[in-house]
């Protein structure tokens, strides 16, 4: 602060003349005090992801070929699926600085949900680079040969990425077994600490010529297993909420 704009009173008695006057500075009015210029980007690094991480928080859905989010919008009034995803990620759009700090919060710390299994259901919107920002995911894969299924695990087949969860469900309306390019495509998820498949299908069938019993799915787990284990690792078998699983672990260096 200059000496210009500071004034001094005197302290102490006038009656005592061998006294020396004593000073003080009187603050300038409010008026007087330029603010200083600021901005969401002058905030420290921790407050900023906070914010992202309330902003941001959500399970992302496929729909379609959008992403709409599994919680209320920000504004009641609008309460579509379209406005609310714009709301909440529109602060990634006004520079690269705040696309990058926010991709980090937005794709590495939420879970992404992908149903594949129709040419009207294919997750075109995702792309590599954000696929590779991406930690936790399910994706529901319909008919083995239906458009996108193996494209979207292809995204995320690399362990030069670690990651942490990917859950996987083979819905099938009827029996089938899993063609060999998915095969491959699940051999290539490598990079997470933790992959489920699990088998949404008739448990059991019937032989069309002695009508014994099938178990269809344990049959088909076991055979997905015998394919994968070698790039995967071993697995253990689940089987809750009446549904039956394999849980690897193939970052585990301990495999």
């Amino acid at each position: 602060m200059g000496a210009s704009n500071m004034r001094t009173e005197p302290l102490g008695s006038t009656e005592d003349s061998a006294s020396e006057d004593l000073t003080v500075p009187v603050v300038p009015s409010a008026q007087q005090i330029p603010l200083p210029a600021t901005s969401f980007l002058n905030l420290p690094r921790e407050l900023r992801d906070l914010i992202y991480s309330h902003l941001f928080e959500a399970v992302y859905t496929q729909s379609g070929r959008n992403l709409h989010l599994s919680i209320p919008p920000l504004d009641s009034g609008r309460n579509t699926a379209k406005a609310e995803t714009s709301d909440r990620l529109a602060i990634m759009q006004a520079s690269r600085r705040l696309w990058e700090e926010g991709s980090t919060i937005l794709y590495g710390q939420h879970l992404f949900r992908f149903h594949v299994g129709s040419t009207s259901s294919n997750a075109t919107f995702l792309t590599q680079r954000t696929a590779n920002l991406m930690q936790d995911i399910e994706i529901t894969l319909g008919p083995s040969k239906a458009p996108g299924s193996v494209r979207i695990l292809q995204l995320f087949g690399t362990s030069q990425i670690p990651r942490k969860s990917c859950f996987i469900k083979l819905q099938f309306r009827k029996p089938e077994l899993i063609d060999d390019n998915s095969i491959e495509a699940l051999r290539q998820l490598t990079g997470f600490k933790v992959l489920t498949l699990e088998v949404d299908s008739p448990v059991v069938i019937r032989c069309r010529q002695s009508g014994a019993p099938i178990p269809w799915v344990s049959g088909l787990l076991a055979y997905i297993q015998v394919k994968v284990t070698p790039a995967l690792g071993p697995s253990t078998f689940a089987n809750g909420d009446g549904y039956r699983r394999l849980v690897f672990k193939p970052s585990d260096p301990r495999r």
